[in-house]
């Protein structure tokens, strides 16, 4: 935060000692440079009580509360000092360091843009901009600024190291839940996760990932609270905002504000569309159950279909003649699935296969489900061809679909768990 041993502290402030009756502050100066924090804030609490205004005092408490972890009250020592400089970068940039300290990341982001607004090639500001940049996930942008801080400032290096280290863990993480991930293992996953927590520093993304998490073990209050966190972090993060308010109403039955609830997943989605290449879909299920544009729905299938497209490679199957004549053949339909099991959509649907007239059609079920139960069987019973794809990759898996020549492919259930919405769109 600053050293007043020195004569310029981290953001070019001057810290000297005054003449006059402000020997109480030299004091104080002396005492922090002999690292006696506490002593020092006794001293200059006090200066404070009988000068509220006196700016050397604010500066060096809102360093020393730094210092000592005293994050609220270095926000409002530095808030007193920006009423006299709204605009100051130095303040601004020890604004947002504090709160990011405090995990109030959105807010931090907004201090970052006009603190760099007023000087845009301000070392502290340009780090606090990555450091911004890393817990909304937003990572690949972070080299960009990197080539913004000079080379030989000292900033440089430990933006650097900060960049690197969060790329190595993120990594280790990764392939640590894989395994979990593989193995549908989510107790296990989570824990991993918290554990990672406890020794790095969270993201927007952590948040998010852990409320998926605690959704498919059904811990909905927790759920409820690692979106809130996610959306405190990155207030644009549409998914999340979707899922806090769709859990708030359907898993912990709070209806109110609703209104607000309509207001909020409508001011997120508008924010995924506007966004040219977002790194993450939104659960477009959520909105059915919400009073919102029906247009909605199409505009956001449209922005997955075409980042679908631009992410995978359609595999080349060969054409191959059906072995019945193609002029009088029945109509193939296929129907595509995360819920064919006990479900609330498997059980309206354990029926509907066996109903269909044989003469004119032939049915195909593919389940994604990994899960299988007497739901599952009697679906299986009512089909001509089943298939739980739910182990195979999506190239794999196309390639199955395509052998077996369907006209007609219907996606049952939505976009729900396990869903492989990259097999819809290829």
């Amino acid at each position: 935060m600053g050293n007043p041993a020195k004569t310029t502290g981290a953001y070019g402030e001057q810290i000297v000692k005054l003449p006059g009756w402000t020997s109480w502050y030299n004091t104080a100066l002396d005492f922090y440079n002999k690292g006696q924090l506490k002593e020092s804030r006794k001293l200059l609490i006090d200066i404070q009580k009988s000068s509220p205004g006196y700016v050397p005092a604010l500066d060096l408490l809102a360093i020393i509360d730094f210092k000592l972890k005293n994050y609220k009250e270095a926000e409002k020592w530095t808030k007193r000092l920006l009423k006299r400089a709204a605009t100051d970068p130095d303040l601004l940039n020890r604004y947002a360091m504090i709160l990011l300290k405090e995990g109030r990341v959105g807010e931090a982001g907004e201090v970052i843009k006009k603190g760099r607004k007023s000087d845009s090639k301000h070392p502290g500001l340009i780090y606090n901009d990555i450091i911004y940049h890393l817990k909304t996930g937003l990572a690949g942008k972070t080299k960009d600024l990197l080539q913004q801080i000079p080379g030989d400032h000292p900033l440089f290096e430990k933006s650097k190291k900060t960049i690197h280290d969060y790329v190595v863990n993120r990594q280790v993480l990764n392939r640590n839940l894989e395994v979990f991930y593989h193995k549908k293992d989510w107790v296990g996953a989570i824990n991993t996760y918290t554990a990672w927590l406890r020794e790095n520093s969270p993201s927007a993304d952590s948040f998010y990932n852990l409320g998926l998490l605690y959704m498919k073990v059904g811990k909905h209050s927790l759920a409820v609270e690692n979106f809130s966190r996610c959306i405190e972090y990155k207030p644009a993060y549409s998914a999340a905002v979707l899922l806090y308010f769709w859990y708030n109403k359907l898993m912990i039955c709070d209806w109110s504000n609703y209104e607000n609830a309509v207001n909020e997943i409508t001011r997120a989605i508008d924010n995924y569309l506007d966004t040219p290449t977002p790194d993450y879909d939104v659960p477009v299920y959520v909105l059915s159950y919400f009073d919102v544009n029906g247009a909605l729905f199409s505009k956001c299938g449209l922005k997955i279909y075409e980042k679908i497209k631009t992410k995978i490679k359609i595999p080349t199957v060969s054409s191959g003649k059906s072995k019945v004549n193609d002029t009088h053949r029945k109509l193939r339909i296929g129907y595509l699935s995360s819920a064919f099991y006990g479900h609330p959509v498997g059980r309206i649907y354990q029926d509907i296969f066996a109903l269909h007239n044989r003469e004119s059609f032939e049915v195909f079920v593919y389940a994604t489900n990994s899960g299988q139960d007497y739901v599952s069987q009697k679906i299986a019973n009512g089909a001509d061809t089943y298939r739980n794809i739910s182990s195979m990759d999506t190239p794999h898996a196309y390639t199955l679909l395509s052998e077996d020549q369907l006209d007609i492919l219907v996606t049952v259930g939505g976009h729900g768990d396990d869903m492989n919405m990259e097999l819809v769109a290829m």
